[in-house]
Parts: C-alpha cells; sequence; structure tokens
C-alpha cells in the first residue's frame, strides 16, 4: 500500500453533522491487520487524529501483550501519532466490536475471511451491518494505489443505494477537493440503451448527488452481465478506481438468502476498499441510541 495522496487536512465530516474524532482499527485477529494497519496511520496522521485499536478477546485482563506489541510498532513506524489502544471483553467478536466503535469514527477493517460471503456470512458482514459509523473493508486483494482516484457506485434503485450515493460524495470530499463518482448498475438482460426505467433512475440518483454538493463530476454506467461481482470488480478495475461504494441489505432479505451478500462478494474480490453502507432503518436505529445514551449523561 502506498502513502495517502495530498497534504495534511482537516478530519472529515460524514452524515449527521459529525466530524471523524479517531481513526478505528479493529483487532480480533492482530497478525492479519498489518496489511491496513500502515493506512489507517497514515490516515489518522493526515486528518491529525488518534488511532485507536480495538481488541476484543474473552480474557477480563485490562491489557493483551499482542496489542500492547502492536502498538508499540506503530509507535515506532509513526511517532508522532497519538495511538489509543481498547482492550474489549466479549466471545461474540462482532457484537463486541459493534458496540465499542465509536459513531465519529472512522473505521478500517481487514478482513481475510470474506470467502465466508456467500452465505455463512462474516464477523466483517456483522460489524458492517450494525456499526452506526463509516467503515472501509480492506479485502484479501486490495492495493491502494491512491485515495484520490474514483469512485464506483453500484447502485439498483433501493433505499440502500440512494444511502450509499451520499456516503460516496461524502468519501470523495474527505479525500479529494474534487473527485468523479461513477453509479454502476448492472443489468441481466439488454436494455436497448438506457430505457424509460433505468434513465429514471439514473436521472434521479445523479440529481441526489450532485445535490449534495457542487464539486463532484457523476458520470452513470449500466452494464449487461450475469454476475454483478465480476462487472462492478472489473469496471473498477479498468477506471483505477480508489473506492467501491455499495448499499447493505439486510440479511433477512430474500435477495440476500438466494443470492448471497453482493457486499462481501466485492470485498472477497476487489483490489479496492469497500465501504458498504447499511440501509437507513439501521443508521436511524444508531441514532436514536446515541442519542438516548447523551440524555442518559445530561441527567
Amino acid at each position: 500500500m502506498t502513502q495517502i495522496d495530498g497534504p495534511p487536512t482537516t478530519a472529515p465530516t460524514f452524515e449527521y453533522g459529525r466530524t471523524v474524532t479517531h481513526v478505528a482499527l479493529p483487532a480480533k485477529a492482530l497478525h492479519l491487520h498489518e496489511r491496513c494497519a500502515p493506512f489507517a496511520s497514515e490516515l489518522a496522521a493526515q486528518w491529525g487524529v488518534p488511532l485507536r485499536l480495538i481488541h476484543v478477546s474473552d480474557s477480563l485482563s485490562g491489557s493483551d501483550p499482542a496489542l500492547d506489541a502492536v502498538v508499540s510498532n506503530l509507535h515506532h513506524r509513526t511517532p508522532s501519532l497519538a495511538i489509543e489502544a481498547v482492550n474489549v471483553f466479549g466471545s461474540d467478536v462482532a457484537r463486541a466490536l459493534a458496540d465499542a466503535i465509536d459513531p465519529h469514527a472512522f473505521v478500517v477493517m481487514s478482513t481475510e475471511h470474506a470467502d465466508a460471503w456467500r452465505f455463512k456470512g462474516s464477523v466483517a458482514e456483522s460489524v458492517a451491518g450494525h456499526v452506526g459509523a463509516p467503515l472501509l473493508l480492506i479485502g484479501p486483494n486490495v492495493q491502494i494505489q491512491t485515495t484520490t482516484g474514483e469512485i464506483v457506485v453500484a447502485v439498483d434503485g433501493s433505499l440502500a443505494a440512494e444511502s450509499a450515493i451520499d456516503r460516496a460524495v461524502l468519501l470523495s470530499k474527505a479525500f479529494s477537493s474534487r473527485s468523479r463518482i461513477w453509479m454502476v448498475r448492472v443489468v441481466s438482460r439488454p436494455t436497448g440503451g438506457l430505457c424509460d426505467h433505468h434513465g429514471d433512475v439514473a436521472r434521479a440518483l445523479q440529481s441526489r448527488a450532485e445535490s449534495t454538493s457542487a464539486d463532484v463530476d457523476v458520470r452513470w454506467e449500466i452494464i449487461q452481465s450475469n454476475d454483478p461481482i465480476e462487472a462492478i470488480t472489473a469496471f473498477a478495475a479498468r477506471r483505477r478506481a480508489s473506492f467501491i461504494v455499495t448499499g447493505m441489505r439486510s440479511r433477512n432479505d430474500m435477495r440476500r438468502k438466494t443470492m448471497g451478500s453482493i457486499t462481501m462478494g466485492l470485498v472477497h474480490r476487489a483490489t479496492q476498499p469497500v465501504m458498504p453502507v447499511p440501509s437507513a432503518r439501521v443508521r436511524d436505529r444508531d441514532i436514536a441510541l446515541e442519542s438516548s445514551h447523551q440524555a442518559d449523561d445530561v441527567q
């Protein structure tokens, strides 16, 4: 992985006016995270925020030797970086991670287990579906070349796709003053060009993206394929994109049950980090929980 492009900047702001206060790096399998720890460290340094390592274990001890070793190694690489280590007790790794991740975090999570994406799911998928903060999943094939390149958004016309568009615009602003966003829709049969239905979807989503920010160049691509994962990852590779953003359906969704998780399929195959965006329903639940916690603090 190469260094992050551009000079140091201030921490970005995502949905609901949440400014990033730290970069979170879940560290369950500590030896796996050497692939994305440097990227997370550079990101935190560029934004001027701490790097927070979150380690889940079944030990009640207040420290973990393996976690301490990772912190020491990161300090050696970047002496000026503030590093926080959080050891969380729990037997359910995904739930413990999701509960420990602050909504104001920017999460960078490595996963070598995306090969379980088809039906079984994975810890990464479970965390992605419940965490209330922006999350980048670093799959087994990721090679970050630049962070200011184009962003590919996988869309299907659903509400989850609309949420993905919003997130992609904010992600582009976090890394570049102006970047190009490709909205890619995969269809399984010929459309005869941009038919009325697809044209309406394209115009609506493009209008949504452009209304969010004037500094975004939005393009549209329709691809005919019976393999949406292969189609999207191949397109992202051709465009030398920096990131893929995709809406994330509920695991109870019928398409998810019959076809597997498209999101985790992208994580499994893509050479770019993938940012899954849960449905608005999940995010609204997280906002409500955060508000109730704040009310408890006031009382």
